[in-house]
């Protein structure tokens, strides 16, 4: 389940699609399905593209082939403070950027488009945060963290040179505009902080969240 993504009191479910027009050509698609409290099949649609459909919408992957990983745990809770529960995806891509983590907010109408559309501030769908490795670092979704009413998103990174993890804290906000770790690593960031130091030699490290003790 993805919490409540579109605002009508019921959880959503998340689950992703492949369509192929040949065996080497195809499109991936997250669905979001809305709750509903009856019993209603719901048909997905042979989209190109992303969209809206009868039950939900669709969010189509970037390139071909492209994927959204851990798509399991798709729910950021509300990082954009609006009231709606907002998604997070590790999301590789077939380019030579390798990937990014993709954060979309949740509305009563749904974002549609291609994860592309979200590399650039001003689209209105979400935010990327990029320069990690989306095959081998971890996230959490960490509640509230600095206190300003918007959910944060916790991020451990392995760093394969000096085989230490590192943990970035990325602060919930309502800017569409995009994050990269290099920004993080200042010291200096609105957008959040850098743990660093000796944390783990290993790309197994499990990050989470323990509440407020």
């Amino acid at each position: 389940a993805l919490g409540d993504v579109n605002g009508d009191g019921l959880d959503d479910l998340g689950l992703v699609s492949w369509f192929a027009t040949s065996a080497s050509t195809y499109s991936e698609f997250f669905n979001v399905l809305y709750g509903a409290s009856a019993g209603t099949n719901i048909a997905l649609p042979n989209l190109t593209a992303g969209g809206s459909f009868a039950g939900g919408y669709a969010i189509a992957a970037p390139g071909n082939p492209a994927r959204f990983q851990s798509f399991g745990r798709a729910t950021a809770g509300d990082v954009n403070g609006d009231g709606y529960s907002d998604l997070i995806f590790r999301m590789e891509r077939n380019d030579s950027t390798g990937g990014n983590i993709d954060i979309y907010f949740g509305s009563p109408t749904g974002v549609f488009g291609t994860a592309n559309s979200i590399g650039t501030a001003g689209n209105g769908y979400g935010y990327e945060i990029s320069g990690f490795d989306v095959r081998n670092d971890k996230y959490a979704s960490s509640g509230d963290i600095n206190g300003d009413g918007r959910d944060d998103v916790v991020i451990n990174f392995f760093n394969p040179t000096t085989l230490i993890s590192q943990v970035y804290v990325v602060f919930g906000k309502t800017s569409d505009s995009p994050i990269t770790r290099a920004s993080l690593s200042t010291g200096t960031s609105t957008d959040g902080f850098v743990i660093q130091g000796g944390l783990a030699a290993s790309q197994n490290t499990q990050v989470d969240v323990v509440g407020d003790f």
